[in-house]
């Protein structure tokens, strides 16, 4: 059985997945960061869209929104595929990186099958460690790409979200044999 290198977030729609995997990224110091996550754009108090934000640079992209130009369409979002081919890409240069962050895995994102592979390849990669999240109606992917028992999933609640924090950074000292807290 193969050792158990990554750790996925899992749980309801706006329950705080990103909003804990950026607290790790910027509260976190001695350990390099590379990937990206997913927040929402809002424009008078309604959302119209994702961006990407790439780490650690900041630079972002539209991912998805309701006025863009795209056949492809989660919802009432249309999706920019391009952005994730791109991601997939980029996410296969990196080298030497402690964590690879992967936010988040779901509908839009895996209209890209260069991104699904790159997913797939970065999971079971035994050289390198991924945090990210993924939709719980997506779990079966895990057992589809052979990487399940890869992968340790937490699933956050608004009742555990600072027990995943602290389980999250002891996770990151473990892969990374480092302190996260420099």
């Amino acid at each position: 059985m193969s050792k158990v290198s990554n750790l996925l977030l899992t749980g309801k729609p706006g329950i705080g997945k990103t909003t804990l995997i950026k607290r790790i990224i910027y509260e976190t110091s001695n350990i390099e960061f590379a990937g990206f996550y997913t927040q929402e754009i809002r424009k008078g108090g309604k959302r119209i869209g994702f961006q990407l934000i790439w780490v650690p640079e900041n630079f972002e992209e539209i991912l998805a929104g309701i006025d863009l130009d795209s056949r492809f369409r989660v919802g009432k979002y249309r999706v920019n595929r391009t952005v994730m081919d791109k991601v997939a890409s980029r996410i296969k240069r990196l080298q030497n990186i402690d964590i690879l962050v992967i936010d988040e895995i779901g509908p839009m994102e895996l209209f890209s099958r260069e991104f699904e592979d790159v997913v797939i390849d970065s999971l079971r990669d035994e050289k390198q460690a991924v945090i990210g999240t993924i939709q719980k109606k997506l779990l079966y992917k895990l057992v589809e790409w052979g990487v399940k028992d890869r992968v340790m999933v937490k699933e956050l609640t608004r009742e555990n979200f600072d027990t995943l924090y602290n389980y999250c950074m002891e996770w990151i000292d473990t892969h990374t044999g480092r302190s996260s807290k420099g």
